[in-house]
């Protein structure tokens, strides 16, 4: 089992890609990130920054 960024990478015939389901909703795999206030600056913002694209 792996996530669909990792999936992508994955160039073997013999493995099969689905998509897990639960009920006819397709699930996803969420990604949050968590800083102190007082820990935020520029590398902090720009790399937030990243994880949103």
């Amino acid at each position: 089992m792996t996530n669909e960024r990792t999936g992508k990478s994955i160039r073997n015939a013999q493995i099969k890609k689905i998509f897990l389901l639960n009920g006819n909703q397709q699930m996803i795999q969420q990604y949050y990130a968590f800083w102190k206030v007082d820990n935020s600056g520029f590398y902090t913002e720009e790399f937030a920054d990243i994880l949103k694209k």
